[in-house]
């Protein structure tokens, strides 16, 4: 175990946004999507973002080379014109000329002349029926977080950009879609779509955890690997901590390097169970200077085979730790 965590010191070099993978679409106009497979409806790159031109028709295209079961993926939606339109994100998609058997979510300009203004939730086609809830605060533009996990999938939306996602779709059951499939991003009308993130790790807090001084904060892990050593890691920021082409979503500081040389008395060092998931529980230390201290945690696991010996990479969870 010190070997693994030693081989963690990779993580400590300069930053760059994190993920698995991340797609930026810098590419020329025009049809040609590099690396995406434009399963529904067209698709053409757009002053270095992708839209769907096929106007009335749900369209989805999927990145090449990712299947997932439970996965996070982001994306960055812009409005564009007049009109209902829709950016949103995919996953267990089965591929081919369909709407159906998959899930997906979008950000949605439903009733504004200029912003969206609702989140949808589908497991396609409308198995148990829509699934919305109206913005708070409806924005011209978003970044929008579809989190798949088991029996249940939802939507976060950060409009402000500051990394915290402060508008949610609460999670949804599935009802038939169970199975691993690819994932990608999904459009109708104009909007435009940029900045695609893969997780192929997910990191949230059990349902109904808070995050509070003195008391352990419940965290659900999942990965697609079972009986493995996972690294529960904390932040002040989300910056990126690059690993050759994959980083990890959180920024190198004080609270990183003591997190790292602390996992195992913080309750974030662990072995995955047969299904590849794990139920890290953080210990808050009973300080009430803590109170009100705006956290982001990431988890990876150990493969000393892989590049920097770190094989999956989760989200970013944030959070705010409370009295």
């Amino acid at each position: 175990m010190i070997r693994n965590l030693a081989c963690i010191s990779f993580l400590l070099t300069a930053p760059a946004l994190g993920q698995i993978v991340r797609e930026t679409f810098d590419y020329p106009d025009g049809p040609v999507v590099p690396g995406w497979t434009q399963q529904r409806g067209m698709w053409e790159v757009v002053d270095g973002r992708i839209a769907s031109v096929s106007g009335a028709t749900w369209a989805y295209i999927t990145k090449d080379g990712l299947t997932a079961r439970n996965c996070v993926i982001d994306g960055h939606f812009k409005a564009q014109g007049f009109g209902i339109q829709f950016g949103g994100l995919t996953t267990r998609h089965p591929g081919g000329d369909v709407d159906a058997n998959l899930l997906m979510g979008k950000l949605q300009r439903n009733g504004s002349a200029t912003t969206f203004d609702r989140m949808f939730a589908y497991e396609r086609p409308l198995a148990l029926g829509e699934y919305f809830v109206d913005l708070r605060t409806p924005t011209r533009q978003a970044r929008v977080r579809m989190i798949t996990l088991d029996s249940e999938f939802w939507l976060e939306c950060d409009g402000n950009f500051d990394g915290v996602f402060e508008e949610s779709l609460p999670r949804r059951p599935i009802a038939q879609v169970f199975g691993s499939g690819l994932v990608g991003m999904a459009g109708f009308a104009n909007t435009t779509m940029d900045d695609f993130a893969f997780f192929d790790a997910v990191l949230v807090p059990q349902p109904g955890a808070m995050a509070r001084v003195g008391s352990t904060f419940a965290l659900h892990l999942s990965t697609p690997s079972p009986g493995v050593t996972f690294l529960g890691l904390l932040s002040l920021g989300r910056d990126g901590i690059p690993l050759g082409e994959r980083a990890v979503p959180l920024t190198l500081d004080e609270m990183l390097t003591t997190s790292l040389s602390s996992a195992a008395a913080l309750g974030l060092l662990g072995t995955t169970d047969g299904a590849g998931g794990a139920y890290p529980g953080l210990r808050i230390p009973n300080v009430r200077s803590l109170i009100g201290l705006r956290v982001f945690a990431a988890a990876v696991t150990i493969d000393v085979t892989q590049p920097f010996a770190i094989k999956h990479i989760s989200n970013e969870q944030f959070f705010t730790i409370q009295s």
